[in-house]
């Protein structure tokens, strides 16, 4: 899966990957998200 250079193309990517991941709850999803942004900032 390409990496996207903006911070909404990562987003929507990661989405998509957890959307397909149904085992995977939307608690996970934030936490994954903010820990993302976190080393991004």
């Amino acid at each position: 899966m390409p990496i996207g250079k903006t911070l909404g193309d990562i987003t929507n990517q990661l989405e998509q990957f957890f959307e397909s991941s149904q085992f995977l709850s939307k608690i996970q999803l934030r936490k994954t998200l903010d820990f993302i942004f976190s080393l991004i900032h």
